[in-house]
């Protein structure tokens, strides 16, 4: 007897063990799908012979391969710096570099005083060779002009004549939320003389 009640509890345990194994439960899951797109910095350059901040109408691109300049002419190269299409805020700044290439048989010395860029000081300001845009360059907005005009000396002498002088801009830009509270204290510059992506 005592041989059949356990042969009957280890099958009353196998059975219970195997209809624990078949239980069902209920369950279910969800996702949520979310999308978060980063902010774009993106700038661009425009050169202009006349410039209308309000009227673009009004307004006369700058063209390369002027010639017929006089020493002591002043050349209206007007640069300005805009949030292309970019969907954030940016710092800005702007390098110039002049050079000048003497007419091909003439020899001397250069000297790149001669040539004198009026940039606008009271709202770019000069650290480290760069002019910093004192405020932010807003999306699709510009900035003040930075260049205004180019003076040629009018000490140049016979050295000069069909020499061709060149002003190179160079403008990078970085974020401006949490990167400072100016320009010049912005951190992420790319590195000295780099372009942007």
């Amino acid at each position: 007897m005592k041989r059949k009640l356990l042969l009957l509890s280890v099958m009353v345990i196998c059975i219970a063990i195997a209809a624990a194994g078949t239980l069902a439960f209920f369950n279910g899951d969800a996702t949520a799908h979310n999308v978060i797109t980063t902010g774009k910095v993106a700038i661009k350059v425009d050169e202009y012979a006349q410039y209308d901040a309000a009227d673009t109408a009004k307004r006369e691109e700058f063209t390369n391969n002027q010639t017929g300049i006089m020493p002591g002419t002043t050349v209206n190269k007007i640069v300005v710096v805009s949030g292309e299409d970019g969907t954030a805020d940016a710092w800005v700044r702007v390098k110039f570099t002049k050079s000048i290439q003497l007419a091909d048989g003439k020899q001397g010395e250069v000297n790149l005083d001669l040539i004198e860029l009026n940039i606008d000081t009271s709202k770019w300001e000069l650290k480290d060779g760069w002019f910093y845009y004192n405020a932010p360059v807003k999306a699709n907005q510009e900035a003040a002009p930075a260049l205004l005009s180019v003076q040629f000396d009018a000490t140049m002498d016979n050295t000069y004549q069909g020499a061709t002088a060149t002003v190179d801009v160079l403008a990078q830009a970085v974020q401006c939320a949490n990167n400072g509270t100016s320009a010049q204290t912005a951190s992420g510059w790319p590195a000295d003389g780099t372009k942007t992506g």
